[in-house]
């Protein structure tokens, strides 16, 4: 123990001695600075592990702060100056790097800058008390600050990125929170002041990640527009680097407006629509936020801001604050509900958007690409949106705007009201189907619909799509019974981490994938046209409910699975059956060759092979329940190549002459779907016996009954009437024996 640092201590305590040297604290030594005392250190400071420092008084530093000490400073009211010339660092131990070690981190009570070179933590950093810039600033640098008091001084500001932390919390009003010119940028910014505390943003802000809204009053400023006059902007720099405000909650608000923004990147396949929505309550109209308030009335392309905004077209001249282009053609739609269409924008410089108007918007890429051009430019761009932000519950009926449509089987397009990912599973709902649906851009030649279930299943191979729904997407729901509601909710949101772009495992059972390709483009690597899936586990049922989704038409090939003359995009049941047949339907296909890939995944069922017929061509094709499988196919002028039920899969034993095995009895369909209005079973060892034929629908309900006395013979042959088409269920019954059939009728 050094005995002069406890006499120096004790004549600091009497306000007697002024320090100009480096001051050390060893193991087991004590440090107070009492109130009205001062405490002046000409260099660096440094406590030990065992150290024990505490102020009420004032300490003067003039250089670097090491804090290795693992007792917590005791919070008093003494203020921390740092007075040096040079930049002062704070490091050491206990000052902590990792975001879960904050509270055990170096912990000062007030804190003042008077040093024109500024102070820079080296890790994380608590003021208890008050801080205030004299002369010189406070670099965060790439850890967290967390301010408990008041923030005052005009003399220095925050130094931040986009990989700081600033959290202020406790309670009171904090004052004017200012950033130094070219460091306006965080990461992460949280607002946690209780008992109706306050802070201002009192220069420019940029956010990269998160901005937590947990108790208190953030103003921002007054604005008139979005082009670089507000001072906090979420910033969006791809897809899952996206700014976002996760659960407000104790009451937490902002006043005043922000700025939002959406990225969307190059798309390697040029232009394409994608269901857009605002994210704000916005103080400007569509011309404002979407065009960067410009329009091209001429041949001269306006692009003042490069990088943001995008062409919205729908006028020969550039009226209605619309852009001209040469055909005229609209860009820009929203959805009618209730008549279930599309209608266009006419004009986009009157009115506001509010932040669940849900769009249909082709982004062509930011405004730096000519319309006269007939280039298929894929450049980025980014949309931004300027205004008031929603929180609390934001709950849609028939009666709402947007309104929902109050008929089973029809789709209601809907909006994330929030600047953040929400949760689809968390989402309150009645009289909703099971699924939402997304425009994939990046799918096929011009994009298609991809729809998702609770259960996590896409009906695409899609990368953009699961269960969170993205900040500024719009989407489709689907009603299934009268007087549908959805409700948002704050619980309901998700975070940052949920801004990937992958998908995540599907989480049922078992599942068989299909996916369209032009061939051309699947031998060049690109994306699929359109794809569908059939999923299995014990929570589904035979009947369209839990796990399904109704399919949207594509504007290209779209593809799905006819179920009773309803076409799915996901098709859900309990299990697989030896019985089960696939019907494949598909729209919109082009003259082109073809290729379906096949993916099954947890479905190696011993004894089961599955088996995809083109009624086209007449051909049977293997397909593997242990592997990916394809099978191509030409789409010509002849209207049969693209029948809707050209193409099914059915699933057999491994011994192809039966399907049913009931002790050494073998029963087995000759054909599936039904030719000719005959129905025509296989058998073998079956007893001779009374037996009743049955047909019933989906329902239950019984289409046709004949009884038959069997003898032997090598086939049962029944004539049945013409029925519509789609999948029956067709029984041969004993008294001691049941055979059951799922047969398809196509004609």
């Amino acid at each position: 123990m050094n005995s002069k640092e406890i006499i120096l201590t004790s004549l600091i305590l009497l306000g007697l001695c002024s320090n100009s040297r480096a001051q050390a604290l060893y193991s087991n030594t004590t440090l107070s600075v009492a109130n009205g005392t001062s405490l002046y250190v000409g260099g660096a400071m440094t406590n030990d592990v065992n150290a024990n420092f505490t102020y009420a008084g004032d300490v003067y530093l003039l250089g670097n702060y090491e804090n290795n000490q693992l007792i917590p400073h005791t919070v008093q009211g003494g203020t921390f100056r740092f007075v040096g010339t040079t930049l002062q660092t704070i490091g050491g131990t206990t000052t902590k790097t990792a975001a879960t070690d904050l509270a055990t981190t170096t912990r000062l009570n007030n804190v003042l800058i008077a040093n024109t070179n500024g102070v820079k933590p080296l890790g994380n950093v608590i003021v208890s008390g008050a801080l205030t810039f004299s002369s010189g600033d406070w670099n965060i640098n790439n850890y967290i600050t967390n301010v408990k008091g008041a923030i005052s001084g005009a003399g220095g500001a925050f130094m931040g990125s986009s990989t700081s932390d600033l959290i202020l919390d406790s309670t009171g009003a904090v004052g004017s929170v200012k950033f130094k010119t070219g460091y306006e940028q965080l990461r992460n910014f949280t607002m946690n002041k209780a008992s109706s505390g306050s802070a201002t943003v009192g220069t420019k802000l940029d956010i990269y990640s998160t901005l937590n809204l947990l108790n208190g009053t953030l103003t921002t400023s007054s604005t008139s527009n979005n082009r670089g006059v507000t001072n906090l902007t979420l910033k969006s720099t791809g897809w899952a680097s996206t700014a976002v405000i996760p659960a407000v909650t104790n009451g937490a608000t902002i006043s005043g407006n922000i700025t939002i923004e959406r990225n969307y990147p190059t798309n390697a396949t040029g232009r394409a629509y994608r269901m857009v929505c605002p994210q704000l309550n916005t103080i400007g109209s569509i011309n404002d936020n979407f065009q960067e308030g410009q329009n091209n009335t001429s041949s001269v392309n306006v692009n003042a801001y490069p990088g943001y905004g995008t062409q919205i077209t729908g006028s020969l001249t550039g009226a209605n604050g619309l852009d001209m282009s040469q055909l005229g053609t609209s860009s820009m739609y929203t959805y009618d509900n209730n008549a279930n269409a599309w209608v266009a924008v006419n004009a986009t410089n009157t009115g506001t958007m509010t932040a669940n108007n849900p769009y249909l918007l082709f982004i062509r890429g930011d405004r730096s690409h000519p319309l006269t051009s007939n280039t298929n430019y894929s450049g980025a761009t980014t949309l931004r949106t300027t205004g008031t932000i929603v929180t609390g519950n934001v709950a849609l009926t028939t009666s709402t705007s947007p309104a929902l449509n109050g008929t089973a089987s029809k789709f209601s397009l809907v909006a994330n009201p929030y600047p953040c990912t929400i949760d689809w599973n968390l989402l309150t709902s009645s009289g909703l189907g099971d699924s939402y649906a997304i425009y994939d851009a990046k799918l096929g030649t011009n994009g298609a619909y991809v729809s998702v279930n609770k259960q996590g299943t896409a009906s695409a191979d899609a990368i953009n799509v699961n269960r969170f729904i993205q900040p500024g997407q719009a989407f489709f729901v689907t009603t299934t019974a009268a007087n549908p509601t959805l409700t948002f909710t704050e619980s309901a949101k998700g975070s940052s981490s949920n801004l990937s772009n992958t998908m995540r495992t599907n989480g049922v059972d078992a599942n068989l994938s299909f996916s369209l390709y032009q061939t051309d483009r699947k031998l060049a690597g690109l994306s699929p046209q359109d794809g569908f899936v059939v999923s299995y586990d014990a929570m589904y049922s035979e009947t369209i409910g839990k796990g399904d989704a109704l399919k949207l038409t594509n504007k290209d090939e779209t593809i799905g699975i006819s179920y009773h003359d309803t076409t799915l995009g996901i098709f859900t049941k309990d299990q697989l059956l030896v019985t089960d047949t696939l019907q494949i339907d598909f729209k919109q296909m082009k003259a082109k060759s073809y290729t379906l890939l096949v993916n099954p995944d947890n479905l190696a069922k011993s004894g089961l092979q599955a088996y995809l017929i083109d009624r086209y061509e007449n051909t049977t094709q293997s397909i593997s329940l242990l592997d990916t499988s394809s099978y191509n196919f030409n789409i010509t002028s002849d209207s049969g190549s693209f029948k809707k039920d050209r193409l099914f899969i059915v699933f057999k034993t491994t011994n192809p002459t039966s399907i049913y095995l009931f002790a050494n009895a073998t029963v087995a369909l000759q054909s599936n779907p039904i030719l000719n209005n005959q129905l025509i079973w296989n058998v073998s060892q079956l007893p001779s016996a009374l037996y009743t034929i049955k047909i019933t629908n989906a329902l239950g309900q019984e289409l046709f009954s004949r009884n038959l006395d069997y003898n032997g013979d090598a086939q049962i042959k029944v004539s049945i009437p013409d029925l519509a088409p789609g999948i029956y269920n067709a029984t041969l019954n004993s008294n001691s024996k049941h055979f059951n059939s799922k047969i398809l009728i196509t004609n």
